[in-house]
């Protein structure tokens, strides 16, 4: 292994984008002010940043037993926790994995728009004839749009949509997140067994791994490519 490869191992698979540069490595980087101390630092990538949270969250909820959050009563009294912690621990941690690997989905979305894009709203909707540069795209078009419509162009890839299983998940994923970002009184309220609330859902969802879901999601537009350091190594940061 040369000095620069070995460099190179050395660094955090977070980085934007580093690599090997002259005798040693070079980085994206940035400069901020901090109390009035100028500070430099190589500029992280957002969405290997949102993964590795969701991992965390994930990770996490695989060690909680769902068994071990509830409590079987006599008869009529059902079965409900002793204790809530546990569970109200599982919901955090599921609502964490849920949102951060979504947002991992919607940054990468927006970082892969060129600065000189242009999109035509009319092929959402045929009687539109406006269009979109990339501030507009990234604040005005849905993120399902974005994958089928403007990142299939971009990358020269066909749609996610051709493979079900891949978008049947994104759109799973999309709807929990939806409703966790925008909770409704329904899921605030007494209910029933007979009601669809948001936390019936994360129960029911337990064992999704959203995470490997998100990152397969990316894999589809960047996976043939080279580059993409923080894609290519994850989740080999932080593994135990």
């Amino acid at each position: 292994m040369d000095r620069q490869t070995e460099l190179l191992a050395k660094e955090d698979p977070r980085f934007y984008a580093i690599d090997k540069l002259n005798t040693g490595l070079g980085c994206i980087a940035t400069i901020e002010k901090l109390n009035g101390q100028v500070l430099s630092f190589g500029l992280p990538s957002s969405p290997g940043l949102f993964l590795s949270l969701a991992l965390n969250f994930k990770k996490q909820v695989d060690k909680i037993n769902l068994n071990n959050c509830f409590d079987i009563h006599p008869h009529p009294q059902g079965t409900w926790p002793e204790d809530h912690t546990n569970l109200f621990d599982f919901f955090e941690l599921m609502v964490g994995q849920i949102i951060f690997s979504y947002t991992a989905i919607e940054t990468f979305s927006n970082i892969r728009i060129p600065k000189d894009y242009k999109f035509q709203v009319k092929r959402i909707d045929p009687k539109s004839t406006k269009e979109y540069n990339k501030d507009q795209v990234e604040r005005r078009i849905s993120l399902d749009n974005k994958l089928d419509l403007i990142l299939t162009e971009i990358e020269n890839v066909d749609s996610p949509k051709n493979d079900k299983d891949l978008w049947k998940n994104f759109i799973k994923h999309k709807g929990l997140r939806d409703r966790l970002i925008h909770l409704k009184s329904v899921d605030m309220n007494s209910s029933g067994p007979e009601i669809n609330t948001i936390w019936g859902d994360l129960l029911r969802h337990h064992k999704t791994d959203f995470v490997t879901n998100s990152h397969k999601l990316i894999g589809h537009f960047i996976e043939h490519k080279n580059g993409s350091r923080w894609f290519k190594k994850f989740p080999y940061w932080k593994n135990e």
